[in-house]
């Protein structure tokens, strides 16, 4: 199985410019817990990061909407027998048939 990603908006850096490290940490671990449990955090609603975590759940959602779109795709390209193969012209092919091998341009 392939390895699971989260993806983190570049933009975000203008987001966290005004947080503690200490906060940007627990957003970006309490997004980590959205996509692998689903667990949601409890922030302090005194607290930034209660007000950033909409757009961080956001990411989170898109990002696993992504992930699931692109291997509903891939599993049913997978039943067609997969992607054909690129042909790269000017670059002979080989091709077997009748255990024969066969140049093809």
């Amino acid at each position: 199985m392939g390895l699971k990603y989260l993806q983190l908006p570049v933009n975000f850096g203008a987001l966290f410019v005004n947080l503690t490290d200490a906060e940007a940490g627990k957003l970006i671990k309490a997004m980590l817990r959205l996509y692998e449990t689903g667990e949601e955090p409890d922030f302090p609603r005194d607290q930034h990061t209660y007000l950033f975590w909409p757009v961080c759940r956001a990411a989170v959602l898109d990002s696993v909407s992504d992930y699931e779109q692109q291997r509903e795709t891939k599993r049913e390209n997978g039943k067609k027998g997969g992607r054909p193969r690129k042909q790269q012209l000017g670059k002979p092919v080989l091709v077997e048939k009748d255990s024969d091998l066969n140049v093809v341009l």
